[in-house]
């Protein structure tokens, strides 16, 4: 049990200095760097003092809602402890699609003549797409299916932005995007080795894939804050920016199901959901103006998403067979 404690501990307060953690200290500081550039020198020209102010606003940061990030941060990193070992491992994928395709295509490719330096590059860049795409589509598919939907609301019940809030997630949700990243990745390396064997290398900074690590290092905590920054319109094309991903929370009917991307764009693009920023633009952020429950309770974030998705499950089935009673009673047309 001494065990278990030390390792989560380790594992909640690592967020803070592991570089593989968008929290990571040296992101958080970045961060704030660029929040105060793009506060004092590129858009509201405010000056040094009240930008700073603005970006520690006690709204922000103690409230009601920002307490509800720190309680999940914290019993999630219990809860993922707890049920990790049952997790699956993207080496346990990546080792069976290799043997499986060994088997279904027994001649092995020809010897490739690619540099090394050319393999490690496309492995990298391909993970990362990859990864994009299927963080995307997930995300999409939290907010276009109902009993997937009433766990994802625990992450747009947040009515203020931080940095700690990118951790409001319910547990079920957390599972599903782990496992996503695991299908994701142990596909990229299970294919990769098929193909360039004993050639197979990422691109890392300390430990981390590099292109995550420039987006965590260029503002990624920014996406929850109260911090808009904006992209010119041609690059928002391109990347998705911290706008955008704020334009994504907002309560604002035009922005329902919009911008799901995390760093391409071009997702959205290709989906019909991208919605360009305004910077002059005002943002509430919730699930609704007018919701009365108290969304910042225990109960909202964690057993309330429950029962609403066991009903959501149950009610296709039913409405599936109403339809069929009322197709076999009603009279064929002569």
């Amino acid at each position: 049990m001494e065990v278990f404690w030390n390792e989560y501990w380790q594992a909640l307060f690592g967020d803070l200095i592991s570089p593989q953690k968008r929290v990571s200290l040296t992101y958080l500081l970045s961060a704030f760097i660029i929040a105060l550039l793009s506060l004092s020198f590129f858009g509201h020209k405010l000056p040094i003092k009240r930008a700073v102010r603005h970006v520690f606003q006690a709204k922000v940061w103690w409230s009601a809602t920002a307490f509800a990030d720190y309680k999940t941060l914290v019993i999630n990193a219990f809860i993922l402890k707890l049920i990790s070992p049952f997790l699956l491992a993207k080496m346990l994928v990546a080792i069976w699609l290799f043997e499986q395709w060994h088997w279904l295509l027994p001649d092995k490719p020809e010897p490739n003549i690619w540099p090394t330096w050319l393999v490690v590059l496309c492995f990298t860049v391909f993970q990362f797409v990859l990864d994009d795409f299927c963080r995307f589509y997930l995300h999409r598919l939290m907010h276009r299916w109902p009993f997937l939907w009433a766990f994802h609301r625990v992450h747009h019940s947040a009515t203020e932005l931080n940095p700690f809030t990118v951790f409001r997630t319910h547990p079920v949700e957390s599972v599903l995007f782990s496992l996503r990243s695991t299908l994701s990745q142990g596909f990229s390396i299970a294919l990769f080795f098929y193909l360039f064997p004993n050639q197979v290398d990422i691109y890392m900074v300390l430990g981390v894939n590099v292109v995550t690590f420039v987006f965590n290092l260029l503002g990624a905590n920014l996406r929850h804050s109260n911090v808009m920054l904006c992209y010119p319109h041609w690059l928002e094309k391109l990347f998705i920016s911290p706008a955008q991903h704020q334009i994504h929370h907002s309560v604002a009917r035009e922005h329902w199901d919009k911008n799901f991307g995390v760093v391409l764009a071009c997702w959205d693009r290709w989906f019909k959901s991208l919605h360009h920023s305004d910077p002059k633009q005002v943002l509430k952020f919730g699930l609704s103006l007018n919701t009365q429950e108290n969304q910042h309770s225990l109960y909202a974030l964690y057993l309330s998403p429950c029962f609403q998705s066991l009903r959501m499950l149950l009610l296709v089935p039913s409405q599936f067979v109403v339809k069929k009673l009322k197709a076999s009673t009603e009279k064929p047309r002569v």
